[in-house]
């Protein structure tokens, strides 16, 4: 899943879980479920090498979507008339995109904390599905947008 789609179902979770643990859990847990989904993505298999320029593309991939995630939340939270974000909003989108971030760091640490995580963090590859087909980029993509819109309908 791109950053956004993980970014509005950890806000949505933040806005609606009232426990602050509870929204750390829930937010970290959705981040392997909604990567479990069939989905397509752009590609960053460029961060697992050494930094170079080529790390600049997708770098600002990342950071474009990011930001893109981050605004679609404050412009519903404002939408909404929610005119703060809460701390739980913040928890919920931090914890739906970490697994990505030590994904990252793994790659380019090899730190034993970020192996096991990133292990886990291993639904989507034909490892686990060998005899699934690549999905469709048209479906991948709506896939997300659905993911998107119901969260959405739940600010």
């Amino acid at each position: 899943m791109i950053l956004t789609s993980h970014i509005l179902v950890g806000a949505a979770i933040g806005l609606r879980i009232k426990n602050p643990f509870l929204v750390f859990i829930t937010a970290f847990l959705s981040h392997f479920v909604l990567d479990a989904i069939p989905h397509t993505e752009y590609d960053v298999s460029v961060l697992k090498e050494k930094p170079s320029k080529k790390f600049i593309a997708p770098c600002l991939k990342i950071l474009v979507d990011f930001v893109c995630g981050l605004g679609i939340v404050f412009f519903l939270l404002k939408t909404t008339f929610r005119l703060e974000p809460s701390y739980n909003l913040v928890l919920g989108i931090i914890f739906s995109v970490i697994p990505d971030a030590f994904t990252i760091l793994f790659w380019q640490t090899k730190n034993k904390f970020f192996k096991k995580i990133t292990n886990f963090h291993i639904f989507h590859s034909k490892r686990i599905y060998p005899q699934a087909k690549p999905i469709s980029k048209i479906l991948g993509i709506l896939n997300q947008i659905i993911i998107s819109i119901i969260s959405i309908i739940t600010f």
